[in-house]
């Protein structure tokens, strides 16, 4: 790209990697971030449609074997449209790299021959990155020194027995893409070829990603295993000596939290933490917000504040919301932390603290449990002679702290900076989830075990294939608790590596992990 911004009329033909997010390039990411339009894949994960701009136009073109959501030239149509007609900037997205078997190389000779501006933006390919997350290296010093590349899906047209199995034979790793369409013909031939029956092979599937799964077995073994463990695309075979190194070297398969489907009721913007730390862990983590909060704090409110603030001795935040909402809505009207004056800052735990750091603010009490009884209970301790205090929370929110401190004569002013509201996911995702699938729910708000046994009731958490229970916090537990439903997990610590924590501890000791809500 020349510039920030990449010229209006023109293609990039993206590689978005075989399937972990984190694989796309930072070069990739640039460019989606500038996409007027987004032309993807079938194998084109959720989690990168995350990643996805706002306001770009999304078009699905989804192909998986025969099944075609649009045939290739009408894709190769639709580019050079959307590009010389509509003088967009188009993202290609890809999965893996585009120029292998990821027929980029037709699509960019259509552009070509169109006259549209075109760019090719490498990804990480299907070939090298599937079998590394399997722990699998396609060449190793002592044993493979030469590898193939092989599409397992040749083009129809092509004339029957274009691949040279005698020459693939020889190779020391060869890898199969799309393996899975004419596995056992692949199989059958190469041995016929020479290729020793006996040869280590491993056949994964869904690699780099949390439905990954590795079959290791002799080479002509691998079609008869594969059926009977209903393997499914995509799949990626490597046949060779280095496939036996699966057995030492699998380091994603054995994360802690590998495979574990993990549904997340948080606000979209309180879950980027908690769902990088999940997939750090090698689970499949799926956001499904059950409330949102929503600003209360408007101009008038915000200057009217501005002007009062250095009458407090204290301003305790009992929330990230709450330090967000505050200082965007001095941000908005001018002002910055600086209208504190001397008052002291307490804030509920270390993400709250964070949140204070971020606008430029160190709080001066952060208690060592992250929840309103111990913030009560420290900053009496700390600040005996307080006369006047702000509590920045949410509108219906606890007011324990409020209580407690009016108990002792302190002089509590409560400003509702905003709401929590209850919201539902729309009737198609909906349609398509199924709880039994999912290992956990996390919950961090007693409003979102509300607005979650709304929608799906009591017994989606008590049946018996159902999902285990984590929650941050003991009021949410209670929350739960008070319906006679189980807490599996409960963090320690009010935050997300709290309940992370927790998580862990049960599924290592397989048994519960909590204290009970008081």
């Amino acid at each position: 790209m020349n510039g920030p911004f990449p010229p209006r009329g023109k293609v990039f033909l993206v590689g978005a990697g075989p399937g972990d997010p984190g694989l796309l390039s930072l070069k990739g990411f640039q460019c989606l971030q500038t996409a007027e339009v987004i032309v993807y894949d079938a194998l084109i994960s959720w989690e990168l449609e995350r990643l996805f701009p706002q306001g770009a136009r999304r078009v699905f073109v989804g192909k998986r074997s025969s099944r075609h959501t649009l045939p290739q030239e009408e894709i190769n149509r639709l580019l050079v449209r959307l590009a010389n007609e509509e003088g967009l900037r188009v993202v290609r997205l890809k999965g893996g790299d585009p120029f292998v078997f990821g027929r980029g190389g037709e699509e960019a000779l259509a552009l070509k021959e169109a006259g549209v501006t075109f760019e090719v933006i490498p990804g990480v390919s299907s070939a090298f990155a599937v079998p590394a997350y399997s722990g699998i290296p396609v060449t190793h010093r002592k044993v493979a020194s030469t590898v193939a590349i092989v599409t397992g899906h040749e083009d129809p047209s092509k004339p029957a027995g274009h691949l040279d199995f005698h020459a693939l034979a020889s190779f020391d790793t060869i890898v199969f893409l799309m393996a899975l369409h004419s596995l056992e013909h692949n199989v059958c031939k190469l041995i016929e070829a020479g290729k020793d029956a006996s040869a280590p092979a491993a056949l994964i599937q869904a690699g780099t990603t949390p439905r990954q799964r590795t079959l290791l077995a002799p080479l002509e073994e691998i079609p008869r295993i594969a059926e009977r463990e209903a393997i499914g695309a995509p799949t990626v075979l490597v046949v060779g000596e280095v496939a036996r190194l699966h057995e030492q070297l699998n380091w994603y398969e054995t994360l802690p939290l590998f495979g574990k489907r993990i549904l997340m009721t948080r606000p979209k913007e309180r879950s980027d933490t908690l769902l990088a730390g999940l997939e750090a862990l090698g689970a499949e983590a799926v956001s499904l917000p059950m409330i949102e909060t929503r600003p209360l704090l408007g101009g008038n409110d915000a200057r009217a504040l501005a002007s009062e603030l250095r009458m407090f001795d204290l301003v305790a935040f009992s929330s990230q919301a709450g330090v967000e909402v505050f200082f965007q809505a001095l941000y908005a009207i001018g002002k910055d932390a600086r209208v504190l004056g001397s008052a002291l800052v307490a804030a509920v735990g270390e993400k709250t603290a964070d949140a204070l750091k971020s606008y430029g603010v160190l709080p001066d009490l952060v208690p060592k449990e992250a929840n309103a009884e111990a913030l009560l209970r420290e900053i009496l301790e700390a600040f005996p002679g307080l006369k006047r205090v702000l509590l920045p929370k949410a509108k219906k929110g606890r007011i324990l702290l409020e209580e407690g401190l009016k108990s002792k004569g302190v002089s509590v002013v409560t400003l509702d900076a905003y709401e929590t509201i209850a919201v539902k996911p729309p009737n198609e995702v909906l349609e398509g989830l199924d709880l039994e699938g999912f290992d956990w729910v996390l919950f961090a708000a007693p409003s979102a075990v509300a607005r979650f046994l709304e929608i799906f009731g009591e017994a989606a958490l008590c049946l018996p294939a159902g999902p285990k229970v984590a929650c941050i916090g003991k009021t949410t537990a209670r929350a739960l608790e008070t319906r006679g439903l189980r807490v599996d997990a409960l963090a320690k610590e009010s935050s997300t590596t709290g309940l992370i924590e927790a998580m862990l501890a049960f599924e290592q000791k397989g048994g519960a992990c909590f204290q009970k809500g008081e």
